[in-house]
């Protein structure tokens, strides 16, 4: 059998059986009344729609608890702080809580974007004396054209001997001492390389150094037949780092020649190569 109870927190009566009574439950009508009740909370008034519903002290203290749900809270009315645009003088209207956070100096972003341009700090072109806003931080010009018309300081090649145009910078400390890359490539040529070799060159690279500095004839030295396929033959033999030790010959009068040296080592080079051009008359 149950008994008729009412409820300790929203007075509505219930009924519940007397074993629950007994243990020392059944005073409330539901669990959503037992823990309000616990934790005492008030009952405050929605300010949107009137509907009572219950909010914690601490949440009333801090400002909280005005409104039932966040339907009511969208629909709350909104207060609005009118206020003056510092660019183009508009009035406009904006929150409060936007102000405290630093907003509502402009009325759009053009505005604010105008600003920013317009209170950017300005520098003089030091060519054409003109005031200019900078791209970057690096820029000391308006344009292009003051920058190619700065001041330069006149420069003679090392290699070529021609004259031109740099910045007074590049002066310093030699920097710029030839007028382009090829000039800058033949002055490491040669001697003036760091891996220059006076003797025990290699031979590939003694031919090489060979065909780059003294020019091929048309015809062949011993012979005197015309073509493209000449050889450096060394006369010596002894493969030194002079021009005038190589002579160009085709490929049958330079098979004859090493031959010729190979079988009378004792012989002049000399007499081989004369030998070679009475034979081949």
């Amino acid at each position: 059998m149950k008994i008729k109870k009412k409820c300790l927190r929203c007075g509505q009566e219930f009924y519940t059986i007397p074993s629950v009574i007994k243990a020392g439950n059944g005073k409330f009508c539901s669990n959503d009344c037992f823990y309000k009740y616990r934790r005492q909370d008030t009952i405050v008034k929605c300010k949107t729609c009137g509907k009572e519903f219950y909010v914690r002290p601490c949440y009333i203290e801090e400002g909280r608890g005005k409104y039932c749900s966040q339907i009511c809270y969208r629909k709350k009315p909104s207060i609005k702080i009118k206020r003056k645009c510092l660019q183009c003088g508009k009035e406009f209207f904006i929150i409060p809580a936007k102000v405290k956070l630093g907003y509502g100096k402009y009325c759009s972003q053009k505005c604010h974007s105008k600003s920013r341009k317009d209170n950017r700090k300005r520098f003089i072109c030091p060519v054409c004396g003109e005031e200019f806003v900078r791209a970057s931080k690096i820029s000391k010009f308006c344009s292009k054209e003051c920058k190619s018309k700065r001041n330069k300081v006149k420069v003679i090649c090392e290699t070529c001997g021609k004259e031109f145009e740099v910045l007074p910078f590049f002066t310093k400390k030699r920097k710029r001492r030839f007028c382009s890359i090829e000039c800058s490539g033949k002055s490491m040529r040669g001697s003036n390389n760091l891996f220059w070799k006076e003797e025990g060159v290699r031979y590939s690279a003694l031919h090489a150094w060979v065909r780059r500095n003294k020019p091929k004839p048309l015809a062949c030295k011993t012979c005197g037949k015309t073509t493209t396929k000449l050889y450096a033959a060394n006369i010596s033999g002894e493969y030194k780092r002079d021009l005038d030790d190589f002579i160009y010959l085709c490929g049958p009068c330079h098979d004859q020649f090493d031959k010729q040296k190979n079988k009378y080592p004792n012989k002049d080079p000399e007499l081989i190569i004369e030998e070679l051009k009475e034979a081949n008359k």
